[in-house]
């Protein structure tokens, strides 16, 4: 799935440096392993898709077939197959003509339908239901001029339901967040800045009617630079990552730390007219090994062969297309 994952970044001439500035923090890493209800990566191949009137694309890992996806008329997945994927290898979706998804269905190892989830979208709500059923899921609310969003979750074992209201401001920003739990208030979180310093207070209430307020700072020692790509990578106080880019905003290397100072594992990337990738390496310093890459085109930059090279051999991952 990761070398799949790679294919999107390269048909979508997506870089990694580029999704950098543009995640949120702490979201550096896409992943097919997103939270169920979301698992359609729909978007990254669709502007490739749309664009080269991509049909089916076929990845074989050493001559056998590793994923299988295809396409409609208007460059949404409809069907994939992960061969790796034991718990969910196939997924079918279905869309609005306004290209919103309407259905997708999951299938377990044996072909049989494992769950699956259907949308509506009404005025400002996001109405989400689980198959088998329909059963109702889950029901998100937008009210932009009041800069406030709300997210009701539901629990079909047991009939419960979690609510969650946030408040925003002129800039986006949340500044208060509300949670209930079956109707009842929960707790309140609110968000401010103190000394130039961020802040949220956590805000309870016991049986009595006793408030408790828990203050937290939160955290914001990350470093970017002056077009948003993410330079050093904090946890509190902590150093994670450092990072570095080519002039043309291309990610060129990572480098991970144990303790904040100690390297634990570096990534680096080269491209071809520093864009175009060609190779990466991953060095896992402190076990003496690393992985390598390398990225083979065909005449129209179309991603043809990736190489991966450990200390245990090679694997081979090829690709077919087809198009319209």
């Amino acid at each position: 799935m990761r070398i799949l994952l790679l294919i999107f970044l390269l048909f979508t001439q997506i870089s990694i440096g580029q999704i950098v500035q543009h995640e949120p923090r702490k979201a550096f890493v896409i992943t097919l392993n997103v939270p169920e209800n979301t698992r359609n990566m729909n978007s990254a191949f669709k502007k490739f898709a749309l664009a080269n009137d991509l049909k089916r694309l076929i990845c074989y890992r050493d001559g056998e077939i590793s994923s299988d996806l295809k396409f409609d008329s208007k460059g949404n997945v409809v069907s994939k197959i992960e061969v790796d994927n034991k718990i969910v290898p196939k997924s079918e979706y279905e869309y609005f003509k306004n290209g919103e998804i309407k259905k997708n269905k999951h299938y377990s190892p044996n072909g049989n339908f494992y769950y699956g989830f259907e949308y509506e979208y009404l005025d400002n709500k996001k109405i989400t239901y689980k198959n088998p059923g329909k059963i109702l899921y889950s029901v998100e609310e937008n009210y932009p001029l009041k800069k406030m969003k709300i997210t009701t979750d539901y629990r079909e074992d047991d009939g419960y339901t979690s609510k969650k209201i946030e408040y925003y401001d002129g800039n986006n920003q949340i500044k208060k967040k509300e949670e209930f739990y079956n109707g009842e208030f929960s707790r309140e979180f609110v968000y401010y800045t103190k000394k130039s310093k961020d802040y949220v207070d956590e805000i309870s209430y016991s049986e009595n009617g006793k408030k408790f307020v828990n203050t937290e700072k939160i955290w914001s020692n990350d470093v970017y630079s002056e077009n948003g790509n993410l330079l050093l990578d904090y946890s509190g106080e902590t150093l994670n990552s450092r990072l570095e880019y080519n002039k043309k905003n291309r990610l060129i290397s990572r480098t991970y730390y144990l303790d904040g100072q100690n390297p634990r594992e570096k990534i680096e990337y080269r491209y071809r007219n520093d864009t175009i990738l060609v190779s990466k390496k991953i060095d896992y310093l402190l076990e003496d090994r690393s992985i390598n890459y390398e990225f083979l085109y065909d005449d129209k930059n179309h991603l043809k062969k990736v190489i991966k090279t450990t200390d245990k051999g090679e694997e081979v991952f090829s690709y077919k297309y087809t198009f319209k």
